[in-house]
C-alpha cells in the first residue's frame, strides 16, 4: 500500500466539506491531535483499497504473503457485541439489521465505514468484495442520502459479482 496514511502531500486529493480543505482530515478531535488519530485520518486511494480488501477476502494472506494469522482473522470477524444491536468484530462492523451492508451480501460478511462515505465490505465465504471510495462530506456534512446509496451500492457489486463469481449463464 503506497498511497496510504496520514496527513499527504500533492494536489491529488479530494477536498473536503465546505472548507475545502485537502489533505487534512476533516474531523476536529483528529485535527486537534495533529491529523493523525485512531478513529480518522486516513487518506487512500482504490489500488490500495482494492489490495486490502482482497487480503482480508482471502483470510489475511495477500499475494502468498501472510498479514493477518488466521486466528486473528477470526477473532476479528467474530461478534464481539451480541445483543447490543449493532454486530460488530474488532475493527468490523459485522452484519446486522439496517447496516451498511446492503440486503445481499451475506450474514458472513464484514467491513468498515468511513465518514466521508466510504466503505470496504468483504464476503469471506466467496472472497468477494466492494471498496466505495467517496466525499459525501463536500460540501457539506449534512447530506444523509449517503447511507441508502451505499446500501444500494453493495447490492449492485454483489448483483453484478454473482453471475460472473459463479459462472450463471
Amino acid at each position: 500500500m503506497r498511497h496510504t496514511g496520514y496527513r499527504p502531500a500533492g494536489d491529488n486529493i479530494a477536498a473536503t466539506e465546505i472548507h475545502c480543505l485537502c489533505g487534512v482530515v476533516h474531523d476536529e478531535n483528529a485535527r486537534f491531535l495533529g491529523g493523525v488519530s485512531g478513529n480518522a485520518g486516513v487518506f487512500s486511494d482504490l489500488a490500495d483499497c482494492t489490495a486490502f480488501a482482497s487480503m482480508l477476502a482471502c483470510g489475511g494472506v495477500y499475494r502468498g504473503r501472510t498479514f493477518l494469522s488466521p486466528d486473528l482473522m477470526r477473532d476479528a470477524i467474530r461478534n464481539h457485541t451480541p445483543g447490543m444491536g449493532e454486530n460488530r468484530g474488532l475493527g468490523f462492523h459485522l452484519r446486522s439489521e439496517g447496516s451498511f451492508h446492503g440486503s445481499l451480501f451475506p450474514m458472513e460478511s464484514f467491513g468498515h465505514t468511513g465518514f466521508a462515505g466510504t466503505s470496504i465490505l468483504v464476503d469471506p465465504a466467496s472472497s468477494l468484495y466492494a471498496v466505495l471510495l467517496s466525499n459525501r462530506v463536500h460540501p457539506s456534512r449534512e447530506d444523509r442520502g449517503f447511507l441508502t446509496l451505499r446500501r444500494q451500492f453493495h447490492d449492485a457489486a454483489l448483483a453484478f459479482s454473482l453471475p460472473f463469481f459463479y459462472n450463471i449463464p
